[in-house]
């Protein structure tokens, strides 16, 4: 209980000592009435208390009318000492609401009937409108990664009221710093008269993860309102990323790492999905993060195994969608971290480039009959190359085909994949036997007699009919990937160099059986697949909520024709158009929340977009103690904070005038009797 406590308790007990004594002389030092003859004796006794009221000293008799009196009087006294309570959550005169609407917001551990942390931050607020007093400002500011005015500073708290219901939750992660130099800014409008009676009040609305709260400040009373439950448990993939293994590059590799923000050990299935379909599923145990080392190390004595982080491989020569997500019956407050969508683009298509000086027409037919594989197909004769070399990283080429000849060092790009047919180029650790300056060969016909089935470069093809003439002699290395042999030694292998891929077959397909079967056609497929996802082995990142990305202009001018608006497609299975200008970069819409964003009609490069929120910060829902408020103070929680209500008002008006009034009545009433 909140005891009442004086301002001027001083100034009250000096008018005390004066008006107390001053009324009781009144009542007893009454004006002498002069002598008057009567008709009757019955008006002695009324004689007689006359001469005892004007007599000087008496006993003190009870009166009715002294008793108002001095209860008009301290009532008064009362207000000159301007009583007051201080009130948990009343509101002083200026106050400005942020009501933060993050990621974290989203944790279903509200006070009331499993609620979510922003519907009990709006529920605070409105109590804090409602008990604003007449004439009281006000306004409202929203934030999560940005910040915005709801409500301009108002009087009026029906406008207050509706601001707050329409705040809605998003996934953007906590930037207070923002809230609080927008508070700042809108304070300076504040008449000078106004903040001298009193500070401006910011109640600000949060669980206070935040991860600049260290670097917010404002010259305002900050009360914090503390939402959450410390006890609440959550799960989350706080970190996920892809890329294509450089050894293997239709191989994928996914990392997750997990966090566990509960107080308590918790166990899940962590499952990775291509395009929907599930391909991996593992069980993960993490112990909380609050923990410390000594809690942890404690815990894994004990015979548990901590799994906070995981990998996956898979092989993807494609686009897809990879999915994680963690599943299973585990107690768990915000979804929103349970899945993460990442983007495996498509192998971009080849610009490849045949150096030959005779006609190969099985290697001409195989590139055409690869379609959509490459982009552009060029030809050139060994005298020109020689004489123009496309140097400087390959100068356009993603693929360079050698046909029986060999470059020299000089004449090779810096940069980039190239295949050689029945050479070995300069520069490798993988030599061929010379002898007067040409490489030599095993003579006679020979098969292959062994060749790695699960390599990408020959998965699923068989070799072992395959009749060739003339290999060369390879001296290999330990950079020597052999990736196919026959009696005398390698017949095909990879080397990789820094920026250089090559792909080296020891002898000519056109003087084997090989370009009759149809494991051909596949190897030169499956060596463009493998190639262009070596151009491309980083997976983008997913985007963070909150993202406003813009289409570069240069891409939107490569469809057929430019259109006047896209479709973006939202996780909600709603939509929204986006205006595309007549030039320059196309802005989009923020991304708001989690899940996959689609455009319509498709921008290259541009098809999807995947919104992730991979925070820590968020994902670790545990409330913080406290938070930075004006001058390097810390502010007070909810029920901490204390606003004094003065109380001499109530007293005049519900106490001095009523009493005053009845005290007049009864007077008059006897006066007339």
């Amino acid at each position: 209980m909140n005891w009442p406590t004086f301002l001027s308790p001083v100034a009250a007990g000096i008018a005390a000592a004066v008006t107390l004594p001053l009324l009781f002389l009144l009542y007893f030092l009454r004006l002498r009435r002069r002598p008057a003859k009567v008709a009757s004796t019955l008006l002695w006794k009324k004689a007689v208390q006359d001469l005892e009221v004007n007599a000087p000293f008496q006993k003190l008799r009870r009166n009715l009318l002294l008793f108002l009196q001095l209860l008009v009087l301290i009532a008064l006294l009362l207000a000159l000492g301007r009583p007051g309570v201080l009130s948990d959550n009343r509101p002083g005169k200026t106050v400005l609401l942020l009501i933060d609407h993050s990621a974290s917001m989203n944790a279903q551990d509200g006070t009331k009937g499993g609620k979510t942390r922003l519907d009990e931050a709006k529920a605070r607020a409105l109590e804090i409108v409602n008990q604003l007093s007449r004439g009281a400002r006000g306004m409202v500011i929203a934030f999560d990664s940005t910040a915005q005015i709801v409500q301009p500073m108002t009087t009026d708290p029906n406008l207050l009221r509706y601001a707050i219901d329409t705040i809605r939750p998003t996934d953007c992660p906590t930037r207070i710093k923002n809230a609080f130099d927008l508070a700042e800014a809108q304070s300076a409008f504040i008449p000078e008269q106004l903040r001298a009676q009193q500070r401006p009040e910011v109640w600000v609305f949060t669980d206070g993860r935040a991860a600049d709260i260290a670097e917010a400040s404002i010259s305002a009373d900050v009360k914090y309102q503390q939402i959450g439950k410390a006890t609440s448990a959550n799960l989350g993939i706080v970190a996920a990323a892809g890329r294509r293994n450089y050894d293997n590059p239709t191989e994928v590799q996914v990392f997750a790492r997990l966090i566990n923000a509960g107080p308590s050990p918790a166990t899940a299935d962590l499952q990775l999905l291509v395009d929907g379909r599930p391909a991996r599923t593992t069980s993960v145990t993490i112990p909380p993060s609050r923990w410390d080392a000594v809690q942890r190390q404690t815990w894994m004595d004990a015979g548990n195994k901590a799994v906070d982080s995981q990998a996956f491989s898979l092989d993807l020569a494609q686009a897809a969608t990879l999915d994680l997500r963690l599943i299973g019956a585990f107690d768990d407050v915000l979804p929103a971290d349970n899945a993460v969508a990442l983007l495996i683009p498509p192998p971009r298509p080849l610009s490849v480039l045949l150096v030959t000086d005779g006609h190969n027409a099985a290697l001409e037919r195989a590139m055409t009959s690869l379609g959509t594989g490459i982009a552009k197909r060029d030809k050139m004769d060994t005298e020109t190359y020689l004489a123009n070399p496309p140097m400087g990283a390959g100068a356009g080429y993603d693929l360079i085909l050698f046909d029986n000849f060999r470059p020299t060092a000089d004449k090779l790009p810096s940069a980039g994949n190239f295949v050689y047919f029945n050479t070995i180029p300069p520069g490798l650790t993988t030599k061929g036997e010379e002898k007067s300056g040409a490489l030599l060969t095993h003579p006679g016909a020979v098969k292959f007699i062994d060749w790695q089935r699960e390599h990408p470069l020959l998965r699923d093809l068989s070799l072992g009919r395959i009749v060739l003439q003339d290999s060369l002699v390879v001296k290999t290395t330990v950079h020597t990937e052999v990736l196919a042999e026959g009696p005398d030694g390698p017949l095909i292998f990879l080397e990789r160099q820094p920026h250089r891929l090559h792909l080296v077959i020891a002898f000519d397909p056109v003087a084997s059986t090989w370009v009759t079967e149809s494991s051909w056609p596949a190897f030169l497929a499956l060596a463009v697949r493998y190639l262009s996802a070596q151009a491309n082995l980083e997976v983008p990142e997913s985007l963070a909520p909150g993202s406003a990305p813009r289409l570069p202009d240069l891409v939107v001018q490569r469809m057929a024709s430019r259109p006047k608006e896209l479709k973006l497609a939202l996780p909600d299975h709603t939509s929204v158009s986006v205006a595309v200008p007549p030039t320059g970069d196309v802005p989009l819409p923020r991304l708001n929340y989690v899940g996959l964003y689609q455009l319509t009609p498709p921008v290259p490069g541009f098809e999807q977009f995947a919104v992730s929120m991979l925070d820590e910060q968020e994902s670790d829902i545990n409330p913080a103690a406290s938070l930075p408020g004006s001058g390097g103070q810390t502010a007070v929680k909810a029920g901490q904070s204390k606003t004094r209500l003065d109380l001499w008002w109530y007293l005049v008006a519900l106490g001095a005038l009523p009493i005053l009034m009845l005290e007049w009545w009864l007077y008059s009433r006897r006066a007339r009797v």
